[in-house]
């Protein structure tokens, strides 16, 4: 959970969280857990416990969890598919109130019906903005990457580690 004091990006935990301890995050693959060791260069005193579901079984897990009162994970993915029934459920944190006070008028308007749930609280963030597809001006690309075409793909081998910072993006000034 972050919280963004300008709207402008990632800033700080807020203060209610003390950056230590042990949470315990349900996936349904091991890219997370891979993430792992580096949020833990940041925030080293926080653990992260990942328990990997197969996705063929990850809804129903989560269903049978909440129906018996057994214990919930911290973190749930949700994928989109199932993701308005789970979040109809009263299970979840509600994140625009005390103590996170997450304001609405920071997130993205496409994200937030899909963390909103039918009483219109917000109850889960949005990790990504996974596209379909990526369109750019020939000119741009000529002109920032040398080239208008033919980009070639890397393998996830040659790309640099992921890093977690704080963050503001930064446009050429003359960028339409």
């Amino acid at each position: 959970m972050t919280q963004s004091t300008s709207g402008k990006g990632i800033r700080s935990f807020p203060p209610f969280i003390s950056n230590q301890g042990e949470i315990t995050l349900w996936a349904w693959g091991d890219y997370e857990a891979a993430l792992i060791p580096h949020f833990n260069k940041v925030y080293p005193n926080i653990k992260v416990n990942v328990e990997v579901v197969p996705s063929s079984d990850y809804v129903v897990k989560l269903q049978t969890t909440m129906a018996s009162g057994g214990q919930m994970p911290d973190i749930a993915l949700l994928e989109l598919t199932p993701r308005g029934a789970l979040m109809a459920l009263d299970e979840w944190e509600v994140l625009n109130a005390a103590p996170y006070n997450v304001n609405p008028d920071d997130i993205l308007d496409y994200a937030l019906p899909l963390i909103t749930n039918p009483k219109g609280e917000i109850v889960g963030i949005q990790e990504d903005s996974t596209m379909g597809g990526l369109a750019y001006k020939r000119n741009l690309a000529r002109e920032y990457f040398g080239s208008s075409g033919d980009f070639s793909v890397h393998s996830s081998e040659e790309l640099p580690e992921p890093e977690f910072w704080d963050w503001e993006p930064e446009l050429p000034p003359d960028a339409d």
